[in-house]
């Protein structure tokens, strides 16, 4: 049986980090872990899916709301398949395989991303080096809004042929 989870932290301190996962009983398990800035801090999360399948593909679609999402996903895999062959759009980003039990039932773990640019459906996809069950999931990240502007107000008055008369303030509505 294979299964598939995706955690995310708002807002970490920023630097390298070691993520430590603590299993209790038999438990065989792989995974990986990426960073993104830029993201938007407060409800990151546009979209999300899984899906389960077994075979030698593996694909999942994914319809974003917002412009310039990054779709991260990852193919939770079980037994000794690897991905050979990513969608032309995605980065790979990592490959864990387990090393624990019998071949079968090790557990591995391929991680990619693709960004984007206008809301719409998106689809990450996998070719397996054998036929194996994996779980496809997928989550689309909103990009953090755009910080304000700067914007200058000049006021002037002008003469009746457009020519300057006087000008009263320069700057006076700067936002930054």
């Amino acid at each position: 049986e294979v299964k598939g989870e995706l955690w995310y932290l708002i807002n970490p301190n920023i630097g390298t980090k070691t993520v430590n996962v603590t299993l209790s009983g038999i438990s065989k398990a792989s995974g990986g872990s990426v960073s993104y800035t830029g993201v938007e801090q407060t409800s990151p999360i546009d979209n999300h899916g899984s899906v389960s399948y077994a075979g030698t593909t593996a694909s999942i679609s994914l319809t974003t709301t917002t412009s310039n999402d990054w779709i991260f996903s990852n193919l939770a895999i079980c037994g000794t398949a690897t991905a050979t062959a990513h969608g032309s759009s995605q980065v790979h980003r990592y490959y864990q395989v387990g090393t624990g039990g019998a071949a079968l039932s090790r557990a591995g773990a391929d991680g990619d991303d693709e960004p984007t640019t206008i809301p719409s459906s998106y689809t990450m996809s996998w070719n397996m080096s054998a036929w194996s069950d994996v779980i496809a999931q997928a989550v689309a990240l909103k990009p953090a809004p755009s910080p304000a502007g700067h914007v200058d107000v000049d006021i002037l008055i002008l003469q009746s042929d457009g020519a300057i008369r006087a000008t009263i303030a320069t700057n006076s509505a700067n936002s930054g």
